[in-house]
């Protein structure tokens, strides 16, 4: 009974040591973004962006 315990453990662990590890690279990922966001996009960018993103563009969809 003590080894299907311990052998429980080991799977839980395992489990939630790789949803950790996941959610690190998630974070790492997300700072990633925010560092380009801050550093490498250029006005032109955000401005397409911003277009893409406007109420217009979004009922009507991108031109043909």
């Amino acid at each position: 009974m003590l080894d299907q315990l311990a052998c429980l453990q080991d799977h839980i662990l395992q489990h939630v040591h790789k949803k950790l590890e996941a959610l690190v690279i998630s974070i790492e990922d997300v700072e990633n973004c925010m560092e380009r966001v801050l550093f490498d996009v250029q006005p032109s960018e955000i401005a397409n962006t911003y277009h893409l993103l406007s109420p217009d563009a979004i009922v009507s969809g991108p031109p043909l």
